[in-house]
């Protein structure tokens, strides 16, 4: 077995934070929704009230869909992602689309706080997804992202572990300078911990 494969598995205590998150702002916009009828307020107010309401009403749905999606996670013991020789498998959040071959990949960078895969037919990758992934992709893309973007937050496993599993089937930008990094950052701190 190749070491550099890896299979990584939902930490619970996030993704329970996630869906009661979810759960929170579900509520807060169905309040807000409905606030006239809860919370009699003045003809003053009825311009921002509708904005509110239309904005909630709007982004309901995503809340929704959260919901869902971190409920099936909890319940599911499907991996969250999965590295091995033949493909990438990809179900982190709520735009994952599942098994992507190392060849329809063209380009993978850690932006900031995201880890970005760009893939050589891109139309072909959205025509797979459903209207709301499709659309959430295309903002994700405007905002100079690739078409998949994951966030280790939910990860069992350490950001970097997946790093270097990654980076052995397929290389990503900027990853020599994050290791160097991380080695610095870890060696001062157990400097401080041999000082004190």
């Amino acid at each position: 077995m190749n070491t550099s494969n890896l299979t990584i598995k939902v930490n619970r205590k996030s993704a329970w934070q996630a869906l009661l998150s979810m759960v929170g702002l579900s509520l807060l916009f169905i309040f807000f929704i409905f606030m006239e009828y809860i919370i009699p307020n003045g003809s003053e107010q009825r311009v921002a009230l509708l904005i509110v309401r239309i904005f909630c009403i709007i982004f309901l749905p995503f809340m929704i869909y959260g919901l869902v999606f971190f409920a099936k996670m909890l319940i599911s013991n499907e991996p969250l992602i999965e590295i091995c020789d033949e493909y990438f498998y990809d179900n982190a959040n709520l735009l994952s689309q599942g098994k992507i071959s190392w060849s329809d990949m063209s380009y993978a960078a850690i932006k900031g706080q995201y880890f970005t895969i760009y893939v050589k037919d891109r139309n072909a990758y959205l025509k797979k997804a459903n209207p709301l992934k499709r659309l959430l992709i295309k903002m994700n893309i405007k905002q100079g992202l690739g078409e998949i973007v994951i966030t280790p937050a939910l990860f069992d496993a350490s950001p970097m572990e997946f790093f270097r599993a990654f980076n052995s089937h397929f290389e990503i930008d900027g990853f020599d300078e994050l290791e160097k990094q991380l080695e610095a950052e870890e060696k001062a701190k157990s400097e401080e911990k041999v000082e004190k």
